[in-house]
């Protein structure tokens, strides 16, 4: 695969439901702790039919005081194909690192990115517990990377602590101390499948309907 040279060494990926006040604090925490925020990238996808993110995009000012977010929109696939949602984001990413994220994780660790920077070029997952980042060589190198979406998969794919379990197989694996943790209650707290737009996805012909990127509009108009 190729890459464009650019100077984002970090990128995260994730998608959000309903959870403005999570999403807030996740982006918050991984910029305000980073050495390096303008080399950090982050892609996040919302349903198009979610107002309450949509909204909570076009009028709060985090979109506009960190650089590098990119935003896509697209149709409600629901938690049983979560894994499409986050296979797509990976292929757009710019970085040296690949996170999977939630917007209920949050980075703790004051300059974690320049704490990665160690293993920058190197063929590794490195995580704490189930949680891992990837490295741009191993997610080049392996099918089974790219094509679970790097975590959070039902329905019989694979997840986090599979891509570990397999990492440590084929000797890639790096355990490190831990740099993130997930927090579960704030006000907008959502069950599981209610974050993620339900479980089943009835029309499957959604599923080929690509994603579209979007930007800042400052008028009423709708995304």
């Amino acid at each position: 695969m190729k890459y464009a040279r650019t100077n984002i060494n970090f990128s995260f990926v994730l998608a959000s439901r309903n959870r403005p006040l999570h999403l807030k604090h996740s982006i918050s925490c991984i910029y305000d702790n980073a050495q390096f925020p303008d080399n950090v990238e982050i892609l996040i996808r919302f349903d198009d039919d979610n107002q309450l993110s949509l909204d909570f995009y076009k009028t709060d000012d985090i979109f506009r005081k960190y650089k590098n977010i990119r935003v896509f929109v697209g149709p409600r696939l629901g938690w049983a194909h979560n894994r499409t949602i986050y296979t797509r984001l990976c292929t757009m990413t710019k970085g040296d690192f690949i996170f999977h994220w939630a917007d209920d994780n949050y980075m703790f660790k004051k300059d974690w990115d320049a704490f990665l920077l160690q293993f920058k070029g190197q063929t590794a997952v490195i995580g704490y517990r189930s949680r891992c980042v990837i490295t741009r060589q191993a997610y080049d190198k392996y099918q089974y990377i790219r094509e679970c979406g790097m975590g959070h998969i039902v329905g019989g794919f694979l997840y986090d602590a599979q891509i570990k379990r397999c990492a440590a197989r084929d000797q890639i694996y790096i355990g490190i101390e831990k740099l993130w943790h997930t927090k579960k209650n704030m006000k907008d707290t959502t069950r599981m499948d209610g974050a993620y737009g339900g479980w089943v996805l009835n029309d499957l012909s959604l599923l080929d309907v690509p994603d579209r990127e979007i930007t800042i509009v400052t008028s009423a108009d709708s995304i």
